[in-house]
C-alpha cells in the first residue's frame, strides 16, 4: 500500500512538471500556411535579420515551423538554408531560483503591417552580474506566434541594443 501511494505521488509530481508549451499555443489556433515576417536590428553589432516563419504542419502533440533567415552583417548579405523547428505541445516546467520581480504590464494598440493590433505588453528588468537587461515585448493573439514587437537593451559590462518588429503576417 505504501509503495502504491509513493508511486502515485511521484507520478503526480512528474505529471505536474509537464506544462502547456506557450509557443505551441500561440501557433496552434492557426492553419497551416500561416506565416510571420519579422525584422530584427542589432545596432550594437551592425546586424540586421529578416526571418519568415511558416506553419508547415500541426498535430495534437507537435507543430512544425519552417524558418527562413536572411542576414546582413557589416554590409554583407547571407541567406541561411531553411530549417524546420518542431514545437511540442507540452514542455518541462522551468524552475527559476532567486527572487523574480513581476513584470510591468499593459495594453496598447499598434499599427503594424496595415493592421491595428491590440497588444498586451510586458516590461522586465533583469540584473545579471555586471549587466542589466531591460526589455519590453508586445504580443497579440491575432498574429501567428503572437510576437509583434520586442525591444531589449543591455547595459553594464555587456552592451547591446536589439529591436524586433513584425513586418507582415498571414493568419489562416
Amino acid at each position: 500500500m505504501l509503495t502504491a501511494t509513493l508511486v502515485a505521488v511521484v507520478s503526480l509530481v512528474l505529471v505536474q512538471d509537464e506544462i502547456a508549451n506557450p509557443e505551441y499555443g500561440r501557433w496552434a489556433s492557426f492553419g497551416t500556411g500561416s506565416e510571420v515576417v519579422m525584422r530584427t536590428v542589432d545596432a550594437s553589432h551592425d546586424m540586421e535579420m529578416r526571418s519568415t516563419t511558416t506553419l508547415q504542419s500541426k498535430g495534437d502533440k507537435e507543430i512544425a515551423l519552417e524558418v527562413e533567415i536572411s542576414l546582413v552583417v557589416a554590409g554583407t548579405s547571407v541567406d541561411l538554408p531553411a530549417r524546420t523547428r518542431k514545437l511540442p505541445a507540452t514542455i518541462k516546467r522551468a524552475f527559476v531560483g532567486g527572487a523574480v520581480e513581476p513584470p510591468e504590464t499593459g495594453e496598447e494598440t499598434l499599427g503594424i503591417a496595415q493592421h491595428d493590433l491590440r497588444c498586451t505588453w510586458a516590461q522586465t528588468l533583469i540584473e545579471a552580474g555586471q549587466s542589466k537587461i531591460q526589455s519590453k515585448v508586445w504580443m497579440c493573439a491575432d498574429v501567428p506566434g503572437g510576437l509583434v514587437r520586442m525591444e531589449s537593451e543591455t547595459t553594464g559590462a555587456t552592451k547591446m541594443m536589439m529591436k524586433q518588429h513584425l513586418v507582415s503576417f498571414v493568419a489562416k
